[in-house]
C-alpha cells in the first residue's frame, strides 16, 4: 500500500465495473478530485492496482473510510490492505476514531467491517453505522 494524490488512479478504480456499482447507486462517473484537493484526507492504492482505502478527515482524530476493491483483489487482500492502512493511519495521523456506514445491500462489506475490528453502532433504513476506536 501506499499514499497516493493520483486522480487517475483513484478514478480509475472507484470507476471500475466491479467497483462502481457499489458507490452512491453507481448512476454516474466518480470525480475524485476534490476529495484528493483536501488535505485532511489520507488516500492509499494497492502497488498492484487491486484497491483503494480512502479516509476523510472529519475533524482532528476522526475519519470516515471508504474502500473499493476489484474482485480478485477482495477477501484476504482487501482485509489485510484495510488493517495495514488503518494501523498506519493511526500511528502517522493520531487517528483516534474511524466511522463507516454501509448501505444495508452490501453484506459482505458490512461483514468486512467486523472482520477488521469494526464495532456495529445500529442501522437506519439505509445504513448500518460502524465505529472503532482506539486501538482495538
Amino acid at each position: 500500500m501506499f499514499k497516493t494524490r493520483s486522480y487517475k488512479l483513484v478514478d480509475a478504480i472507484a470507476n471500475h465495473p466491479d467497483v462502481r456499482p457499489t458507490i452512491e447507486q453507481g448512476d454516474h462517473y466518480v470525480s475524485s478530485a476534490e476529495l484528493l484537493s483536501n488535505p485532511n484526507n489520507v488516500i492509499y492504492a494497492c502497488e498492484d492496482g487491486h484497491g483503494i482505502v480512502i479516509f476523510v478527515g472529519l475533524r482532528p482524530g476522526v475519519y470516515q473510510i471508504h474502500v473499493g476493491f476489484l474482485k480478485h483483489g477482495r477477501g484476504s487482500i482487501a482485509r489485510k490492505a484495510i488493517k495495514w492502512c488503518m494501523d498506519d493511519l493511526r500511528q502517522r495521523y493520531d487517528a483516534s476514531k474511524i466511522v463507516a456506514a454501509i448501505p444495508l445491500q452490501l453484506r459482505a462489506c458490512r461483514l468486512l467491517c467486523r472482520i477488521v475490528g469494526f464495532r456495529s453502532l445500529g442501522s437506519d433504513t439505509q445504513q448500518e453505522h460502524f465505529v472503532f476506536e482506539g486501538g482495538q
